[in-house]
């Protein structure tokens, strides 16, 4: 009920200046809300906060289920509502978490006329079941349903819920952040890149932190270790079950000392190994 009331509060809100998606990395925040996005905190506080778990820039958004002044689990939101004047094909985000119980996230995207019609020009929508405790890119496509039209209101939604029969779990959190509203600007580089096991490790030579991107092409068991060149064991970053999707661990290199490392990563007992110089 809360989200059909808010969804015709954000379709009869308009910005002042004609704009794709705003804040999609999460940077913008006022009085514990990102800018330009309304959140579940407006019901419940806490359910919508900053973090600085981010998978770009400085801050991400985290949704949390918490449990309201009746002792209720309830479902956090975030909805971006703006003025569109292109019709986007895809919607692109990184997304980590814990989906507790029968939990799932659903993800997405309106863009209907602001005549009085109000006849919806594109969609796309998607629930996630499964996410993972390092970041993974998500992929939403949006299907046109009409041409060229009048000025268009994009809508954004990503929302934690529960199959039906059930309630979110209080355990449920996600962490959300840089999103791509636009064209399918996949080119056959980056393509090549989906198709190799480990992407990039980054930055190399490393200080504080290190990134190593990775595809996994199948549900399966996966392991991301660090040794030394002694061969001895120096961090376990990574050991789950994950499911097909393109990811981005983090490695804390803060401790370690100046030299050469190796990042194994191990999927289905077959391993793949790339270099990391720490200064």
């Amino acid at each position: 009920m809360r989200k059909n009331i808010f969804l015709v509060f954000i379709l009869a809100f308009t910005h002042s200046a004609f704009c794709q998606l705003q804040n999609p990395s999460f940077e913008l925040w006022d009085a514990g809300d990102p800018i330009y996005w309304q959140t579940s905190n407006f019901y419940d506080p806490g359910t919508a906060i900053q973090s600085t778990d981010a998978h770009g820039g400085v801050f991400a958004l985290n949704l949390n289920v918490v449990l309201d002044s009746n002792g209720t689990a309830v479902a956090p939101y975030a909805i971006n509502s703006f003025p569109l004047t292109t019709m986007p094909q895809v919607l692109t985000f990184w997304m980590k978490g814990n989906l507790a119980g029968n939990n799932n996230i659903n993800v997405s995207f309106t863009l209907v006329e602001t005549d009085s019609a109000a006849n919806m020009l594109a969609y796309g929508d998607q629930t996630f079941t499964s996410v993972s405790n390092v970041y993974q890119y998500k992929f939403l496509n949006i299907l046109n349903l009409a041409g060229p039209s009048l000025l268009g209101q994009g809508n954004v939604y990503f929302a934690i819920g529960a199959n039906v029969g059930n309630t979110p779990n209080i355990n449920s959190s996600l962490f959300i952040d840089d999103l791509y509203l636009g064209i399918d600007n996949t080119s056959f580089e980056e393509q090549s890149k989906l198709d190799e096991v480990i992407e990039k490790v980054y930055p190399n030579p490393a200080n504080e932190e290190a990134f190593m991107v990775f595809n996994q092409k199948k549900y399966g068991k996966v392991t991301l270790k660090l040794y030394d060149l002694m061969g001895n064991l120096i961090q376990e970053i990574l050991n789950e079950n994950m499911t097909e999707g393109r990811y981005k661990a983090e490695i804390n290199t803060s401790q370690l000392n100046s030299g050469i490392y190796l990042c194994k990563l191990t999927i289905d007992d077959v391993d793949y190994c790339s270099k990391l110089i720490k200064n």
